[in-house]
């Protein structure tokens, strides 16, 4: 006699392809959608998570600027090095 849990999976399985015709496709988060380039690295970042640079107002993304913790200033890392040598 065969069980009734044995034709529960294959009831799943044979399900699956309906609930993803189902699916409606969402948009993106601004975060991911890349509508800005960095002019440091040239990657694509979401105008809303962009840094200016404080010394030359240039626009980078979050991973080409460094802040200082004690001012809270945002420096390119091109001005952060101009700043340290200098």
């Amino acid at each position: 006699m065969p069980c009734a849990c044995d034709s529960a999976p294959r009831a799943l399985a044979d399900n699956l392809p309906a609930i993803a015709r189902m699916a409606t496709k969402k948009p993106f988060p601004y975060w991911l959608d890349g509508t800005e380039s960095c002019e440091l690295c040239t990657h694509p970042h979401a105008i809303g998570t962009e840094r200016r640079c404080a010394a030359c107002d240039r626009a980078a993304c979050e991973h080409c600027v460094t802040v200082d913790r004690d001012t809270g200033e945002i420096l390119c890392h091109e001005c952060l090095k101009e700043e340290e040598a200098g």
